[in-house]
């Protein structure tokens, strides 16, 4: 037994869960040779041991308004910009505006910055914040239940987008694209690796359901962010994009 599935026999034990067996590519940190799933309250974690380290996903918790990595590979860091550094761990921004100015003062918080620093990361461990999941990539000595403590009072005190009815534009939307706006928390991801993750993560059934929901109104969606012609869309309509893009990805998956 290599260090990794070790490690994640005993987190299996602390939480309560079992291994299961998997296969397949998993990420650079090689193939998965086990994974174990447990909820703790609302969230979801799944971590899988690789060779030689352990990966972590983190979801169901809302849409944050930001997205940033601690330590991140380089190959992930495109168009990121390395902002701060927190204890051992390097932070890389990526560098919209909106992100930039909700993650810098959230950075200044003495208690955010404690809650990183926490984390101890390791030159080749990384955790990667998307707006609506956490990835984590650390080596078996790392993974013990309080690193999974950890990351969930990180998550906590990640500050929270906006819901739904008050997303600017919402109210300009046609009341049949508008009744659209429950699956943009959950589907509306603007990011590629992130729609991509999240549509190879779901189940079928899942996927069945919001294409169903979204499909037949691609032609409308269509004309309505043609209506805008040269002036940007509303948030809304950003939104509406989104949602297209994930349906046009969920369409070739099951081509």
């Amino acid at each position: 037994m290599t260090s990794s599935q070790d490690a994640l026999t005993q987190l299996a034990r602390c939480f309560h869960t079992r291994v299961r067996k998997t296969g397949g590519p998993i990420g650079p940190d090689g193939l998965p040779l086990g994974e174990i799933r447990f909820r703790r309250g609302a969230l979801r974690f799944t971590v899988a041991a690789t060779r030689p380290l352990l990966s972590m996903e983190i979801r169901g918790f809302m849409r944050a308004p930001m997205k940033f990595s601690l330590n991140h590979p380089d190959e992930w860091t495109r168009k990121a910009t390395v902002i701060d550094t927190v204890g051992t761990a390097t932070v890389l921004a990526y560098p919209t505006l909106r992100n930039l100015d909700t993650l810098r003062p959230w950075l200044d918080d003495s208690y955010h910055r404690a809650l990183l620093g926490a984390l101890n990361l390791q030159p080749d461990e990384y955790v990667h914040f998307y707006q609506n999941a956490v990835e984590a990539s650390v080596l078996p000595e790392s993974a013990v239940p309080d690193l999974v403590v950890r990351l969930e009072a990180i998550v906590a005190k990640l500050p929270a987008d906006k819901p739904e009815g008050i997303i600017e534009g919402i109210e300009q939307l046609p009341p049949r694209l508008r009744e659209l706006a429950p699956l943009f928390a959950d589907w509306a991801i603007s990011d590629d690796q992130e729609r991509t993750q999240k549509i190879e993560h779901a189940n079928q059934r899942r996927l069945r359901k919001v294409r169903a929901a979204v499909e037949p109104l691609l032609p409308e969606i269509n004309n309505y962010l043609n209506s805008f012609g040269s002036e940007p869309l509303t948030p809304a309509a950003m939104h509406l994009g989104d949602l297209a893009q994930a349906i046009a990805e969920i369409r070739a998956g099951e081509a």
